[in-house]
């Protein structure tokens, strides 16, 4: 699950949902054919949490098998991306503010942005949403990864706590700089 997934489910687990069938990490973990985590650091906290001793599987992304060629970019001039969790740990607000700045000087920039509100969070993700209003932002929600990457040109993440998120290493295999 990563780092910050332990806090996400513990935050679930503080107020479960009835029509799921688990209402404990153990509960969730025996849904589950196995659980993988990114480095050997993880196991222990996992197999504490989840009752049950995970696989370490380094940062795993999907190939894509239409990647970007090299070049082939130029029509595609200013257009930012990110794919992000909408909640306060990928501080979004900071990226927000930033691109604020760039668009100062460079105002054909649009910034598009793939993610939905983190439950709990929907309050947080309209105020970021409001904070935008005369931006030229484009907000995707949900999407799959390649429905942003295949919009930009550069792919932007300011994320907390960062180590090697995985949706900078899927932008890096299709073929787009970070």
């Amino acid at each position: 699950p990563g780092e910050m997934f332990f806090e996400e489910f513990d935050r679930y687990f503080q107020r479960t949902r009835n029509d799921l069938p688990y209402l404990s990490p153990s509960d969730y973990a025996g849904n589950l054919a196995g659980i993988v985590v990114k480095h050997h650091g993880e196991v222990q906290k996992a197999t504490d949490y989840f009752g049950v001793v995970p696989s370490v599987v380094h940062n795993g992304v999907p190939v894509y098998q239409e990647r970007r060629a090299r070049g082939s970019r130029s029509s595609l001039r200013h257009r930012l991306g990110t794919l992000a969790r909408l909640s306060p740990d990928k501080r979004l607000e900071e990226l927000l503010l930033a691109f604020g700045k760039v668009h100062a000087s460079l105002p054909d920039v649009v910034l598009f942005v793939g993610g939905g509100a983190d439950p709990g969070f929907e309050e947080y993700a309209r105020g970021l949403l409001a904070s935008t209003s005369g931006l030229p932002i484009v907000w995707l929600g949900e999407v799959r990864p390649s429905e942003v990457f295949e919009r930009i040109e550069l792919f932007v993440l300011n994320a907390e706590p960062s180590g090697f998120p995985n949706a900078s290493l899927e932008a890096m295999e299709y073929g787009l700089p970070v």
